[in-house]
């Protein structure tokens, strides 16, 4: 092999070596990396967008979430198991009638890009970290002002 030949195939074998150790965001993720308030909006067609706000946290064993519903008062939604497997993020809310759960993938940006379900309905929702880690508060309680009122309420 000559000179010319053997640094050819240096520099493939030290391109392909380094290509394997490139992050991207597109990578698998593991239940620590999920830890997190992580929101999105269910597109509902003509009834408009639904916001909602998934935290999860995962004890050392187990994933867990709650839900959150912002426009529908806020209140935490309990969910009944959360998974990742083969970089599939679902979460299943059972309490919800009909059942309900979110299914999707990560892509290149880090948002997880799938399908809202309940009752028979799938309906689109991306949902992307908005706080990564650590202890994550839950959504703040829900102001309104009502027209002709003298402050606002919150529930």
């Amino acid at each position: 092999m000559n000179t010319l030949s053997k640094l050819m195939r240096s520099v493939s074998l030290l391109l392909m070596g380094g290509m394997l150790w490139i992050p991207t965001a597109v990578s698998a993720q593991g239940p620590e990396d999920l830890v997190g308030r992580w929101e999105g909006s269910i597109d509902a067609g003509p009834q408009g967008s639904l916001p909602v706000a998934f935290v999860i946290t995962f004890d050392g064993e187990t994933l867990s979430t709650t839900m959150y519903s912002i426009n529908q008062g806020n209140q935490a939604i309990p969910t009944s198991e959360t998974t990742i497997v083969d970089g599939t993020l679902s979460i299943t809310v059972a309490v919800i009638p009909g059942g309900g759960g979110f299914s999707g993938t990560i892509n290149e940006d880090g948002a997880f890009v799938g399908t809202w379900s309940q009752g028979g309905a799938s309906l689109p929702l991306t949902l992307t970290r908005t706080q990564a880690g650590g202890e994550v508060p839950a959504a703040a309680p829900l102001q309104m002002k009502c027209p002709g009122s003298m402050g606002a309420w919150s529930h």
